[in-house]
């Protein structure tokens, strides 16, 4: 799973670069980021539903606060997603492309924590919490990288 984030990154940035073509605002970035987020909210939504029908005996097992920790978890998976994509956009808007090496790395890691959490056992809401503190801490970053852009 930390491996998909990185061809995220990459698909990410071959799919802005091929199709918002110098359109590369931060409006441009918040959208596309909220899309590709949306899409994959879209996917996991389908995956869900799929084992919800036909996998019952599988569902009847999951505690419905693990429900809803996965519920909270896509609101800061999709804010995470946009950070990443506004992170990607200057690698093109600059025709760096080793810029993007940042939000990969970011991703990878990301994704990598997550998943030693989960093989630590510990709680749902204990990783959901520190998830979401990466995103929050993120988006902060991004705020400033923002604002410092602005006053250029």
């Amino acid at each position: 799973l930390a491996l998909v984030g990185l061809w995220f990154i990459v698909g990410q940035y071959l799919l802005l670069h091929l199709l918002l073509k110098g359109r590369t605002s931060w409006a441009d970035g918040v959208v596309f980021g909220l899309g590709s987020g949306c899409v994959e909210a879209l996917y996991m939504g389908i995956n869900n539903l799929w084992l919800l029908l036909f996998q019952t005996s599988l569902v009847r097992h999951i505690p419905p606060a693990e429900v809803a920790a996965a519920s909270f978890e896509r609101v800061f998976a999709l804010m995470l997603m946009v950070c990443l994509t506004l992170l990607t956009l200057p690698a093109i808007r600059r025709s760096q492309p080793l810029r993007v090496l940042l939000p990969m790395f970011i991703m990878f890691a990301t994704n990598l924590l997550v998943q030693i959490l989960a093989l630590l056992n510990l709680h749902v809401w204990l990783i959901e919490g520190i998830l979401a503190g990466i995103s929050l801490l993120l988006l902060a970053s991004v705020m400033l990288l923002r604002r410092r852009e602005m006053k250029r």
